[in-house]
């Protein structure tokens, strides 16, 4: 379940995003001229996702709040050149923009808009749009930085609000506003994929870590089963619009492949710069990110006893030393 994020840092205006799937994505980062304009957008060709940014100054970023039964069967629906987050990069005006990240009346059709938190970048402004599956929106401007995951805020439909996945959702998005605000970010690219969105929190489960993986979860739950479906971090995007720097850290563990696709004129000049690195699940950077006596509060708040587990990798130890 992802994490997206608004924030500035050296006076650069950064979205940024956590990808959270339940499969290994094969990944096209498509980099295109579509009626004059530049676009550049990263495309799983598992679940026909798209988000991405254009050479006007549009970026566009999107988390989820639905589950992911439903989220995969979209694959229709964002399919190449009908998906709406690629149409609205492919617009010149805001209103044409939302037009196609809200539903929309075509010919008496009624079409659904991009449902979840989406982060709009235009125009040297930052919009908030929440919106459903029964296509409630709300529009905000954003001033300043936030971080948003999967559960709602401000709609009285949709999102995970209780149990684990709630209480994932509301761990995830604290740990990364906690770090925003005590970490020091001076390689902007690393420091922030890395040293806040990618923190080895030692006082959370780390099924509940803003960066996930299945072998840090199974390592410390000896309840989770190997073989159980797991959402894992397969990538971090980040899209510097100040710069206009389309940056993509692939998971080396959990991505099948990261292709770069150049369809630019051969004498064209590009204005976006596109920079892609691989990552993994941080294991040495480990920290208390939260006071236990919030994560107290909130396993409460959800209903959970937060668990005194028993690692495999203590119980290896404890069968080493017999």
């Amino acid at each position: 379940m992802c994490v997206i994020l608004y924030t500035v840092v050296n006076g650069k205006q950064i979205l940024a995003k956590n990808r959270d799937v339940p499969h290994n994505p094969h990944i096209e980062i498509v980099h295109e001229l579509v009626n004059g304009r530049e676009i550049v957008y990263i495309k799983d060709l598992v679940s026909g996702w798209i988000e991405g940014m254009n050479g006007d100054g549009v970026g566009i970023i999107n988390s989820t709040l639905v589950p992911y039964t439903r989220y995969h069967n979209r694959k229709k629906q964002n399919s190449h050149k009908t998906n709406k987050i690629y149409k609205a990069l492919c617009q010149t005006t805001k209103s044409d923009v939302l037009s196609f990240l809200l539903k929309q009346t075509t010919d008496g059709k009624v079409i659904p808009g991009v449902e979840g938190h989406t982060l709009l970048y235009f125009g040297d402004n930052v919009s908030h749009i929440e919106q459903n599956q029964q296509n409630d929106s709300i529009i905000e401007p954003v001033h300043n930085t936030r971080v948003f995951s999967n559960h709602r805020l401000k709609l009285k439909e949709g999102g995970f609000t209780e149990g684990e996945k709630g209480l994932s959702s509301v761990l995830r998005k604290k740990i990364i506003e906690t770090e925003l605000q005590h970490s020091d970010i001076d390689n902007l690219y690393d420091d922030l994929l890395s040293n806040v969105m990618n923190v080895n929190c030692t006082n959370i489960d780390p099924q509940f870590h803003s960066y996930r993986n299945a072998t840090a979860t199974i390592d410390k739950n000896m309840d989770v089963h190997p073989a159980e479906p797991f959402v894992n971090t397969t990538g971090q995007l980040l899209l510097n619009m100040t710069d206009k720097e389309f940056v993509y850290y692939s998971d080396s563990h959990t991505s099948k492949s990261v292709n770069y696709i150049n369809n630019l004129p051969t004498d064209y000049v590009p204005k976006i710069r596109i920079i892609i690195k691989e990552t993994e699940k941080r294991i040495g950077n480990k920290k208390k990110c939260l006071t236990n006596k919030y994560i107290k509060q909130i396993y409460n708040k959800f209903t959970r006893k937060k668990p005194k587990y028993k690692t495999r990798s203590s119980r290896r130890k404890r069968l080493d030393k017999k």
